[in-house]
């Protein structure tokens, strides 16, 4: 597909945000965590567009021509974010279609998704989970480090040296962390050079200090929003095959944040979480692999598969 032709701008919650729209069907709203533009979708909505209609939006600031996001998030705030993007995508469905929804989100995604279904039971039917984040990983070690994190990170959104290199190394960079997108920018052109963008690093910056607070709000939420009865979820850690398969750097900055040196510890982490969870809803759980974090750009087809099988079709 030319992908740039289903991609417009649509008013949500008043600010003008960049939205992949393609295909017809059941809606599936794809959520992207932190360091991620909805071209990072791309393979996954060319495997679902045949039988779904597959809206992906960029969060604040990681559109390319965005204004620059240094305000903290709240998950309140990006789920809002999510029900007003279902409301616009049910305003648009054609007559008759389904209104079924979707939620898929990724690493810190999952998190946005997760509160979007606490905070409107019943609104949204399913919500798939591509090694999503988990409450372990704002452990009391990692808190230990937060406000050395910020004052490493912090000075970043206003360094000019900084700024300047980023423009120029901005997409490397982001090649770097995830090889994967290596196979995106070859088959969809123009997709490297919106990393560049000083507003996908302020974002990245801001979102990596926020994300202690944010575990703390999907916490307190878990404690006090249950989920619909009949919410159908589906949990899918990635695993790497280490060595034959490099799990890039973003992988392993994870894995040195978390303290966890091998793929098994994490998903015990997420299976952990998952049967807490299966006590409010079922639960589809498996492991996919061989992939690094961006499940959805390296196993695109294995991804659909289990979309589908969430969904039903």
């Amino acid at each position: 597909m030319t992908w740039r032709q289903h991609v417009d701008r649509v008013p949500i919650l008043k600010r003008p945000t960049r939205i992949l729209d393609i295909g017809t069907g059941p809606l599936v709203i794809c959520v992207s965590g932190v360091a991620s533009t909805l071209t990072d979708w791309l393979l996954l909505a060319t495997e679902l567009s045949s039988d779904h209609r597959v809206i992906v939006y960029d969060r604040p600031g990681y559109a390319p021509d965005d204004r620059i996001r240094a305000r903290p998030i709240h998950l309140r705030d990006e789920a809002a974010r999510v029900h007003a993007i279902i409301d616009w995508a049910r305003s648009t469905q054609p007559p008759g279609a389904s209104t079924d929804v979707t939620l898929v989100g990724h690493s810190m995604g999952a998190y946005v998704c997760e509160a979007a279904a606490r905070l409107a039971p019943g609104r949204i039917d399913a919500v798939v989970a591509l090694d999503g984040s988990t409450l372990s990983e704002a452990g009391d070690d990692e808190r230990l480090s937060h406000d050395r994190r910020s004052s490493l990170l912090a000075p970043v959104i206003r360094s000019k040296p900084v700024i300047a290199a980023w423009h120029i190394l901005g997409s490397f960079a982001m090649w770097v962390g995830v090889r994967g997108r290596a196979e995106i920018w070859r088959r969809f052109p123009g997709t490297a050079a919106e990393f560049r963008a000083h507003s996908v690093l302020t974002a990245t910056v801001r979102e990596l200090l926020d994300f202690d607070r944010l575990a703390d709000e999907l916490a307190t939420l878990r404690a006090s929003h249950r989920h619909a009865p009949g919410l159908r979820a589906g949990v899918y850690p990635a695993a790497s095959s280490w060595p034959s398969q490099d799990p890039g750097l973003a992988e392993r900055l994870r894995t040195w944040r978390l303290g966890l040196w091998d793929e098994q510890a994490w998903i015990d982490a997420v299976l952990t979480e998952a049967r807490t969870t299966s006590e409010e809803i079922d639960i589809d759980f498996s492991v996919i692999s061989p992939s690094g974090h961006f499940v959805m750009i390296d196993q695109p087809a294995a991804v659909a598969h289990r979309v589908r099988q969430i969904t039903g079709t």
